[in-house]
């Protein structure tokens, strides 16, 4: 929230909705209001229509403090989008920093302003980073990829 709160004065056109639900939700919400973001986002919490959403996005923004390797992140990349995502866990397997999306720290709120102003501003950045991304999840993550690495490791393990 700090960091929309930072960008959207640099870039009026930005919206964004926020999914999750958890403790730190109304904590969330009451961020938005406290920095007058009622009307550029919107905090749904948890829905069923997560993809639908994605599909009208730009971005996808995986701000978590932890991970493992969230879904959600090769959702959005399975779905073309420019990802920004935080370095951590197991995100960085997923996102290739500068290629297949931008990694910035855990709660660097300058780093992730300027990660979400350079791809709102920048649409071929962010279509070729969303092209790298849907390749990512074709040639590593689909059920034939994972099937295929498991045997090679098994066959390694073998021998």
């Amino acid at each position: 929230i700090e960091s929309v709160a930072a960008a959207v004065p640099q870039d009026s056109r930005l919206k964004f909705v926020l999914f999750g639900d958890g403790p730190d939700l109304e904590k969330a919400k009451a961020l938005v209001v406290a920095n007058q973001l009622t009307g550029t986002v919107v905090t749904p919490g948890h829905s069923a229509h997560v993809l639908r959403y994605m599909k009208g996005a730009d971005i996808l923004i995986n701000p978590s403090l932890s991970e493992g390797l969230p879904n959600v992140v090769l959702e959005g990349m399975a779905l073309r989008r420019a990802v920004i995502a935080t370095n951590v866990g197991g995100v960085p397997e997923l996102v290739e920093d500068g290629s297949s999306g931008l990694l910035v720290e855990p709660s660097d709120v300058p780093a992730m302003t300027d990660a979400i102003l350079r791809l709102s501003k920048d649409r071929y950045t962010r279509e070729r980073l969303g092209e790298a991304a849907l390749r990512t999840v074709r040639e590593k993550f689909t059920f034939e990829a994972q099937t295929d690495r498991l045997a090679e490791l098994y066959a390694e393990l073998i021998e």
